[in-house]
């Protein structure tokens, strides 16, 4: 990743609205003049011209920004499905997006990761594998889990019922899965590993489409251990139920 850019002390134009809307303003501001835009994006290039920040903002200096949540990062930076935007900024920055905050935060950083169509059918097959519970928990998709002043969105988890809240999932999942691709596997392999365990999941499954297989991990004090790899059908811990690896990715 490239070293982000400095913001400018002014960009030119002031706000006026509620301090609240100043506040999330400002941070607009601050992610747009250090956006470091990679290859895989629509523009392709950084953010590097005044005139090009002004542009973007429009809608957001016109309007009321409350109103007008959905010109996040995601409006004003088409990321392709599959690729990997990461935008410094501090956990207060995040915390000022308010509902408009629907990306991962750790490190540092501001993380948007689009699905690909074959991800996403794969997290849609294994949400119709694991619902319903027996056990009346939850399968969820697309909700974030706060551990700390981080913000993880799993692909899918499986929540107590008790444990559901309108806000971000604040107590630790039952079972987290990430469904592995090129430009997080890193991460889930690593950084979200280490995260949901201390975070207190109890189970972790890492699925890899590509070769094909399902790597079932135990919550044990902290720490994950392994306890199954399988890359064929077999009935996994801890729900029960039979996963067959070669086929979550087929319609």
């Amino acid at each position: 990743m490239e070293t982000p850019r400095v913001p400018p002390p002014h960009l030119g134009w002031d706000y006026h609205g509620s301090s609240a809307h100043r506040c999330a303003h400002d941070a607009f501001l601050r992610i747009l003049s250090r956006c470091v835009i990679p290859a895989g994006c629509s523009r392709g290039k950084n953010i590097d011209s005044l005139d090009e920040r002004r542009t973007l903002l429009e809608p957001v200096q016109q309007g009321d920004l409350g109103a007008r949540d959905v010109t996040t990062l995601d409006a004003m930076v088409q990321v392709q499905a599959g690729s990997l935007l990461r935008v410094p900024m501090s956990a207060d920055e995040y915390a000022a997006l308010g509902e408009a905050r629907f990306h991962e935060y750790y490190d540092g950083c501001l993380v948007v990761n689009p699905p690909t169509t074959r991800h996403a059918l794969a997290v849609s097959n294994l949400v119709r594998t694991l619902w319903p519970s027996r056990e009346r928990r939850l399968v969820v998709t697309g909700s974030g889990w706060s551990v700390g002043e981080e913000v993880f969105i799993p692909d899918v988890m499986v929540i107590e019922a008790g444990a559901l809240v309108e806000s971000l999932l604040v107590t630790p999942p039952y079972l987290v899965v990430e469904i592995l691709s090129t430009s997080t596997k890193q991460d889930d392999r690593g950084k979200k590993f280490e995260a949901y365990a201390a975070g207190g999941a109890g189970w972790y499954w890492m699925v890899d489409l590509e070769s094909p297989e399902v790597a079932v991990f135990h919550n044990a004090g902290g720490t994950f251990a392994e306890v199954r790899r399988a890359t064929d059908a077999a009935v996994m811990a801890p729900v029960g139920r039979l996963v067959d690896p070669r086929e979550l990715a087929e319609p």
